[in-house]
């Protein structure tokens, strides 16, 4: 399991999760608030999506809802 989860918020742009993607090589980002995820963001969500708006793009059907701890 990964220690130090790359995760964005609600807040940063397309361009910041297009930028973690890329710098960071990963493929899947959880939108955390309040230190609960309440979506991802996929490469699939960036292509199929054109909203600029996180809260639009991002997955929300998350079978249960995670705490990140810090």
């Amino acid at each position: 399991m990964t220690k130090n989860l790359i995760t964005a918020t609600k807040n940063n742009t397309r361009k910041d999760i297009i930028e973690m993607m890329v710098n960071k090589n990963i493929h899947h980002i959880p939108i955390i608030k309040d230190d609960i995820v309440i979506g991802i963001i996929s490469p699939k969500d960036l292509v199929f999506k054109e909203s600029q708006d996180i809260k639009e793009i991002m997955s929300k059907r998350l079978l249960w809802p995670l705490r990140i701890h810090p």
